[in-house]
């Protein structure tokens, strides 16, 4: 009887403190034509505005809207004033650099991409078996975001205002499940 009830609380021991080297980890790496998001951070500087052309900027820089995932192709002039002037209306038409108005001042003609880059690595944390069976799961993510906006004019195909802003990932997000799915099947097998 002793061994039995030893195995038992070695066994709900295990269950309870969970095991961190069964955790799952998984890395996402969006579609996109560069290696990394310094890769594309090196061709965003080799971009020179009003100079570089937007086929240039496709096809031998990699802003490719086709082949990177979540990119934007804008062609509001609303979207794009709201852009460059922000939502605050003390900014004024003057207050703007010279190639921010460029984009303001090519009107209709005015389009932009945008090119939203992500790259995270999301990892378990916490109790294994309650995360298998679905009652708690703690996951963190971590990485880099870099968001790079283009703002050329469609008729003469010359990039005329660029903008870049980067970050880093670093969340914690919990979930908890009150029924579990095994629970729930017990449930509808009548086992319980």
């Amino acid at each position: 009887m002793q061994p039995l009830i030893t195995a038992f609380i070695l066994a709900t021991a295990v269950l309870v403190s969970g095991c961190a080297s069964l955790n799952s980890k998984g890395t996402t790496i969006q579609k996109m034509t560069w290696k990394s998001p310094e890769e594309a951070m090196d061709n965003y500087r080799l971009v020179k505005e009003g100079k570089t052309t937007v086929n240039g900027l496709i096809h031998e820089l990699g802003f490719d809207p086709e082949k990177v995932s979540m990119a934007l192709r804008i062609e509001s002039p609303t979207e794009i004033r709201n852009t460059i002037m922000g939502v605050n209306p003390n900014v004024r038409y003057e207050d703007i650099t010279k190639n921010e108005r460029a984009c303001l001042d090519a009107k209709e003609y005015a389009q932009a991409l945008k090119f939203p880059i992500r790259v995270t690595t999301e990892e378990s944390e916490g109790n294994v078996f309650l995360e298998k069976l679905k009652f708690k799961k703690q996951r963190r993510e971590t990485g880099k975001t870099l968001n790079v906006w283009f703002c050329y004019n469609a008729d003469t195909g010359i990039v005329l205002y660029k903008t870049v802003s980067y970050g880093h990932i670093d969340q914690l997000r919990k979930d908890s499940d009150p029924i579990p799915d095994i629970i729930m099947l017990l449930l509808f097998r009548g086992m319980i």
